[in-house]
């Protein structure tokens, strides 16, 4: 929390808290707002607020980078196969 912090501090615009449970730091929000951006749970998405042309959901202001794909998004466990050579 304190690391994600410093960099939002530090003018990073989507910092956020991972690998830890952190409810309030999961969430990434939109730098120029402040509101809400992508809203996770651990490896599942609970909400995003892109638009899939990557313009933010409420306002349409484009967001760098972001692109929201329709799709199934949730925890997915894939078999890996590991061969000994």
């Amino acid at each position: 929390r304190r690391a994600c912090q410093i960099t939002l501090d530090n003018r990073l615009r989507f910092a956020y808290t991972g690998n830890v449970h952190d409810t309030e730091g999961d969430m990434t929000y939109y730098h120029a707002c402040r509101r809400m951006l992508i809203d996770p749970d651990w490896y599942r998405l609970l909400d995003c607020h892109l638009e899939q042309t990557g313009r933010r959901r409420n306002c349409g202001t484009p967001c760098a980078g972001g692109r929201s794909d329709s799709g199934y998004w949730d925890a997915h466990r894939q078999p890996v196969r590991i061969a000994l050579t």
